[in-house]
């Protein structure tokens, strides 16, 4: 003991170093270890970021619609969002399949018949990239997408990038799922209305909307004793649909062909008609009109001054 005691007192600096040198190696160890487990925990929550691609910029449980400024109520707004956040999801996941089953069956027939016609119209387009994305309600159940370009920095050198798409995704509820109408459009709905004058009949069958015009599938039979034609051209105003408070929005009719507007005796013809209609969700469309139709197409195409015919009918169809 006592030599033990005498070669602490003539080495004291020394193994005082020494533990001075171990403690120091002690705690560098435990500062890499902590730096290390902080370092693993980090990645293990951006796998599980990049997993679920969680990039909704919207915090909130609930969100106002730009059109009329009223809440949505929370559950709905959740339940809503949710098949939006899982759409995304999938798509900036790659699975294109999944994507393409969370679309409505009148979406896949107006839009994507088949799976290749999603990826190769609409993924293949927004989706070259992963993208962030934010969500708003616009009116009811459909709702403004923004969707961005992920900027890396660190691979680009820039600080932001304004590269972005807006598109409107509207939520409806088919065979107790949610489901999605996407690239701007918002839903087919039957009409089935009938209006007949002077033995031609009008039958509105249904119409599309989208974001800035409506589609109109019509049938037009002709039970007269001459060719007709609905509509002559002379303006852009003879064919036009006329909401609730008397606003009239005229079609395309440059798109339709002349001759699709003959309709010879006993004849009927399906016809689908495009109208200047911006989706306005709490206008009411109430008739869609031929307002110069011609009663003897042959002996109007003989009159050398078409403005001088008279024998013309104006036909509205309630829907």
């Amino acid at each position: 003991m006592n030599n033990l005691k005498r070669y602490f007192n003539q080495n004291t600096k020394a193994i005082l170093t020494v533990i001075g040198f171990i403690a120091f190696i002690i705690i560098i160890i435990q500062v890499l270890n902590n730096m290390t487990k902080a370092s693993i925990e980090e990645q293990s929550k951006q796998a599980i970021n990049n997993k679920n691609s969680n990039n909704i910029e919207n915090t909130s449980n609930y969100s106002k619609s730009i059109i009329s400024n009223q809440e949505i109520g929370e559950n709905t707004y959740k339940e809503q969002s949710n098949i939006i956040d899982n759409f995304i999801n999938y798509c900036n996941n790659g699975d294109v399949q999944n994507a393409y089953n969370l679309l409505s069956n009148d979406c896949k027939k107006e839009m994507f018949p088949k799976l290749e016609d999603f990826r190769n119209n609409y993924y293949d387009k927004v989706f070259n990239s992963k993208k962030s994305y934010s969500i708003q309600n616009w009116s009811n159940s459909t709702y403004k997408v923004r969707i961005k370009k992920i900027n890396n920095m660190l691979a680009t050198g820039k600080v932001g990038n304004n590269e972005a798409i807006e598109d409107y995704y509207t939520v409806v509820y088919r065979d107790n799922e949610y489901k999605l109408n996407i690239n701007n459009f918002i839903g087919t709905q039957a009409i089935n209305a009938e209006e007949e004058n002077q033995n031609i009949k009008i039958k509105v069958i249904n119409k599309k909307t989208y974001m800035d015009y409506e589609i109109y599938n019509i049938n037009v039979k002709n039970d007269t004793k001459n060719y007709i034609l609905l509509d002559t051209k002379e303006t852009t105003k003879g064919m036009y649909v006329k909401d609730s408070k008397d606003v009239k929005y005229p079609s395309y009719s440059h798109e339709i062909v002349d001759s699709s507007l003959i309709i010879p005796s006993g004849g009927n013809r399906d016809l689908t008609i495009k109208y200047t209609n911006s989706f306005v969700v709490n206008r009411k469309i109430q008739y869609l009109v031929f307002s110069d139709i011609i009663l003897d197409y042959y002996k109007y195409k003989d009159t050398s001054d078409k403005t001088q015919y008279k024998d013309r009918l104006k036909i509205e169809a309630e829907i």
